[in-house]
C-alpha cells in the first residue's frame, strides 16, 4: 500500500447541500487522501513514541508491514532498556491531571438576567464536570498530549434513553382543553397552540393522574481523540479557522445498530482493507515486547469483531449552500446517516465547531502541536545502546585470568573462576600470574549520565519539579528558583492546558442554554443544605469565563513544604491555632494527622440541614469543636435562602453561631506560651 496522498488537482467543492450525499462523500475521500502523505510520517512518530513509553524500545521500522517490529538479534545480545521517557512523561502528566486553576465566571452586563447566569455558571461548570466524568477524562487526553503532542475534545450532548429519563407534566388549555406539551406551548411563543390563549392549568386524567411523558433528561459527554483520527487543515492557524474538520475510526457493528438501528447495519458493506491509522492504533493495543510480526501489525490479539469505518465531518458555514455549517455522518462507503447544521450554538445564536485541540507546544507556521518525546527518543537509543555496551563489557572483560606458561604442571587456579590463557615462555619468563579484569570505560558511564541531564533539559525538568530537593541546595529561595525554572521549561504547555479545558467548559455552557432542559443538582457536601437546584433557565443571560495561571501554576511537593516551612518561620502560619494547622495539613495531604475535624464538620452539616427543615438550632456542647461549626455554619448565614428567612430566624441562627464564637479559645501566640487570662467574649 503506497502512502503519497491524493494527486487530484480538481478543485475541492463544498456540498450543495443537506441533501448532496454524493457531494459530502467524495469531499470526506478528498481530505482525508490528500492528508495521507504527511500523516503517515506523523502517525510513524506517534506509534513510536508509545512504544518507547511502554517499554518497547529494541524497534525497527519495517517497511513492508508499515509499523514497527523488533530488531532482528541474536538471542544472546544483550538488549537492556532503563526507560527514561516513561518517567519524565507520567511526571508531566501527573502535575497536568492536578494541575485545575479555579475558573470565574462574571456577567457580560449588568442586566438581571446576566448577573444571574453569572451566580449559577460555576455550579453548572461542577455539574458539568460529573458528567463528562472530567477525573477520568483529564489522564487520558493528558497522555494522548504528552506521548503525541496533540489531542482533541469533542463536546456533545446526549439526548438518548440511555441517560436517564425524566416525567413532563402536560398543560391543559384553560379556554379550549386542549392539552399541549411544554416544548409546543413554547414553540407557539407561550400561547395555546390551537387557540392562542395563554392561561394553562396541569393537564390531568380523570382519575387525577398526571398527563405527560417520559423524555430523556440528556447527558453532556465529551469525548478524547488523538491525532491517529483527525483531519483539518495543516496550514490553517487553527482547527477553528480549518475550512473543515473530520474524525475517521473504525466502530463495531453492534454500534451501528445500537446507534442507527439495526436496518442501518444490515445495509453496509463491511470494508476488507485498513487505513493505516487504523493499524497503528491496533499496533498499540497489542504490541508486546517479543511478539510475532502479526501482532505488532495489529493482525491479532483479541476477539474477531467486525467493524465499521465512520466518519464524522464538520464543514463551515457557507453563505450560498449551508449558512449554519454542515455537519454529517458516513458509514461505511457512502452511506451517510446523518445531514444537518451544526447542531450547537453560542449565546448568540452563531453556530460554533464543537471540538478543543490542545497542543503540547505550538509549531509556527502548523496547526498540529509537537511531542517533546520526539527529541527525547534518540536520547533514549543512545542510552541503551550504551547500557548494552556496558553488559556485553561485564560479560567479556570484567572476569580474572590466569596466564600459564606450558610446561608449569599448574592444574589449578585460586581465587575467581576466570579465562585460562596457556602460553610457551620464552628464557627468563615471568611465572603465571592472575590477570585482573577490566573496569568499565569511564566514558560510557560519564556519557550516560550525560544523556540524563540532558533529557531532563529536552524535557523541561529539574530535580525539584519532580519532587526531589537537590543536595547542597538547603535555601528556601533556592527550592523557589528551581521550581520556577521548571515552570518555565513547560509554562506554554500549562497554559496550553488550562486555556483548551477552559473553551471546553465554555462550549457546554453553550450547551447547556441550548439542550439541557431538565433541572440539575449541585451538592458540594454536608447534607441537604449544601444542595441546589437549578436549571438551563437561570443561565440564559451572557457570561464570560476566565482563568488565572498566575499564581495557581502547579507546584512541587518539594517547593510546596518549602513554602510552608517558610511561612511557618516567618510567623505567617500560627501553627497553635487548630484552623490554620489543620489547613496546612491539608495542604501538605496530611488531613487524617486530624480525622476528629471530619466529626464535628459532619455534625455541624446535620446541624444546618436540621434548621432548613424547620428544626430549633441546639446549644452549643463542649466537647464540640467551636472553630469547626463556625467554619461550616458562615457560608450558610451568606446564601440567598439565608437571606429570605423571617428575622427572627435568622437571629436564631446567629446567636448560634456567636455561642460557637464565644467558646472558642484565644489562639497562642506563635512560638509562646499561651495568655495568661485567655478571653472568653460574653462568657459561656
Amino acid at each position: 500500500m503506497a502512502f503519497k496522498g491524493s494527486t487530484s488537482t480538481a478543485p475541492l467543492e463544498y456540498p450543495s447541500g443537506a441533501e448532496d450525499h454524493k457531494g459530502m462523500v467524495d469531499y470526506a475521500d478528498r481530505v482525508i487522501d490528500d492528508a495521507r502523505g504527511y500523516r503517515y510520517v506523523r502517525a510513524r512518530t506517534d506509534l513510536r513514541n508509545i512504544f518507547f513509553y511502554r517499554g518497547i524500545q529494541w524497534i525497527t521500522y519495517d517497511d513492508g508491514l508499515k509499523t514497527y517490529r523488533p530488531v532482528g538479534f541474536r538471542k544472546t545480545t544483550p538488549r537492556p532498556v532503563t526507560n527514561i521517557v516513561a518517567p519524565l512523561v507520567n511526571h508531566t502528566c501527573s502535575r497536568l491531571v492536578n494541575f485545575e486553576p479555579p475558573i470565574t465566571v462574571t456577567p457580560t452586563g449588568m442586566a438581571d438576567k446576566d448577573v444571574t447566569a453569572a451566580l449559577v455558571g460555576d455550579k453548572v461548570i461542577h455539574v458539568i464536570k460529573k458528567e463528562i466524568r472530567a477525573r477520568v477524562l483529564r489522564p487520558v487526553a493528558a497522555k494522548w498530549l504528552g506521548l503525541t503532542g496533540d489531542v482533541f475534545l469533542v463536546q456533545n450532548f446526549d439526548a438518548s434513553p440511555e441517560s436517564g429519563l425524566t416525567f413532563v407534566h402536560f398543560e391543559r388549555c384553560s379556554n379550549c382543553a386542549t392539552v399541549s406539551s411544554p416544548l409546543e406551548i413554547e414553540d407557539a411563543e407561550d400561547v395555546c397552540p390551537a387557540c392562542g390563549a395563554n392561561a394553562f392549568e396541569p393537564a390531568v386524567e380523570a382519575d387525577g393522574s398526571a398527563v405527560g411523558e417520559y423524555v430523556p433528561i440528556g447527558k453532556h459527554n465529551t469525548e478524547v481523540k488523538p491525532f491517529f483520527n483527525c483531519y483539518f487543515d495543516l496550514e490553517a492557524a487553527s482547527i477553528q479557522d480549518s475550512e473543515y474538520f473530520a474524525i475517521q475510526e473504525m466502530m463495531p457493528v453492534e454500534w451501528v445498530a445500537r446507534t442507527y438501528g439495526q436496518a442501518v447495519a444490515d445495509e453496509l458493506q463491511i470494508e476488507s482493507g485498513r487505513d493505516y491509522n487504523q493499524w497503528y492504533i491496533e499496533a498499540a493495543a497489542f504490541a508486546v515486547s517479543g511478539a510475532s510480526s502479526q501482532v505488532w501489525a495489529g493482525l491479532a490479539g483479541g476477539k474477531i469483531v467486525e467493524k465499521v469505518r465512520v466518519r464524522r465531518v464538520w464543514l463551515k458555514p457557507n453563505l450560498t449552500h449551508a449558512p449554519g455549517g454542515l455537519y454529517f455522518v458516513i458509514l461505511g462507503t457512502d452511506k451517510v446517516v446523518e445531514a444537518k447544521p451544526w447542531p450547537y450554538h453560542d449565546e448568540r445564536g452563531n453556530p460554533f465547531l464543537n471540538v478543543v485541540h490542545i497542543k503540547f507546544d505550538d509549531v509556527s507556521g502548523s496547526c498540529v502541536g509537537r511531542s517533546r518525546v520526539d527529541d527525547l527518543a534518540p536520547k533514549q537509543e543512545q542510552r541503551n545502546y550504551l547500557e548494552a555496551i556496558l553488559l556485553v563489557h561485564a560479560r567479556r572483560m570484567t572476569n580474572a585470568i590466569w596466564l600459564l606458561p606450558y610446561g608449569m604442571g599448574m592444574s589449578r587456579s585460586t581465587g575467581e573462576g576466570g579465562l585460562l590463557v596457556r602460553y610457551t615462555p620464552l628464557a627468563g619468563a615471568q611465572p603465571p600470574r592472575r590477570e585482573q579484569g577490566l573496569s568499565p570505560p569511564p566514558f560510557v558511564l560519564q556519557w550516560m549520565q550525560q544523556i540524563d541531564r540532558e533529557s531532563d533539559v529536552i524535557w523541561g525538568t529539574y530535580d525539584v519539579s519532580r519532587g526531589e530537593a537537590p543536595g547542597g541546595v538547603p535555601s528556601y529561595a533556592a527550592l523557589s528558583l528551581l521550581d520556577e525554572r521548571a515552570q518555565q521549561g513547560q509554562s506554554a504547555l500549562f497554559e496550553n492546558w488550562a486555556y483548551g479545558w477552559l473553551q471546553v467548559y465554555r462550549q457546554h455552557l453553550d450547551i447547556w442554554r441550548e439542550w439541557a432542559d431538565a433541572e440539575r443538582t449541585y451538592a458540594i457536601g454536608g447534607g441537604a443544605w449544601a444542595v441546589e437546584k437549578f436549571n438551563s433557565a437561570q443561565l440564559e443571560g451572557g457570561v464570560e469565563i476566565d482563568i488565572d495561571l498566575g499564581q495557581f501554576r502547579p507546584k512541587s511537593l518539594a517547593s510546596i513544604r518549602a513554602s510552608l516551612d517558610m511561612a511557618i518561620k516567618n510567623t505567617l502560619i500560627n501553627v497553635a491555632d487548630p484552623q490554620e494547622r489543620f489547613r496546612a495539613l491539608t495542604f501538605l495531604g496530611l488531613p487524617e494527622v486530624m480525622e476528629d475535624y471530619k466529626l464535628d464538620w459532619e455534625q455541624a452539616n446535620r446541624e444546618n440541614d436540621g434548621f432548613k427543615k424547620g428544626e430549633m438550632m441546639p446549644p452549643p456542647r463542649p466537647w464540640e469543636n467551636a472553630m469547626v461549626h463556625v467554619r461550616v455554619h458562615r457560608p450558610a448565614m451568606l446564601t440567598d435562602w439565608f437571606r429570605s428567612l423571617d428575622p427572627m430566624k435568622q437571629e436564631e441562627f446567629f446567636q448560634h453561631v456567636m455561642l460557637h464564637l464565644q467558646s472558642m479559645p484565644v489562639p497562642a501566640p506563635q512560638g509562646g506560651s499561651p495568655p495568661a487570662s485567655p478571653a472568653m467574649p460574653g462568657g459561656g
